[in-house]
């Protein structure tokens, strides 16, 4: 597949994502009358922050360049390293993460 090709590939399935959570939000409705416990859990977990940063943030900034599973792979890596030491799982999350980066680096060969 092209670079082009991929890149088309990858539109199409953003936006089939994006259309996905439109359509789960329409369905769920207004959720701001939430609890704020509630909102942070679902907009801002504590797991998912690295010294004031979001995770996501981090892998955006790192992944970036990547295309396809490679992005996936190595972000989700980058997820489980950055988690590993907030939740209950440390060893797991970091088993995880090498699973992860195996995968990225069995597709570089």
């Amino acid at each position: 597949m092209s670079d082009l090709a991929t890149h088309k590939a990858i539109d199409a399935a953003q936006n089939r994502s994006r259309a996905a959570i439109d359509k789960v939000r329409l369905e769920v409705g207004d959720i701001s009358g939430a609890s704020k416990a509630a909102e942070d859990v679902i907009n801002e977990p504590q797991h998912y922050q690295v010294a004031g940063v979001e995770v996501r943030d981090i892998q955006k900034d790192v992944c970036g360049e990547l295309i396809g599973m490679d992005a996936i792979d190595v972000g989700n890596a980058i997820k489980y390293v950055l988690r590993s030491t907030k939740k209950n799982n440390f060893k797991q999350d970091l088993q995880k993460a090498v699973r992860y980066l195996s995968w990225a680096a069995e597709r570089s060969d």
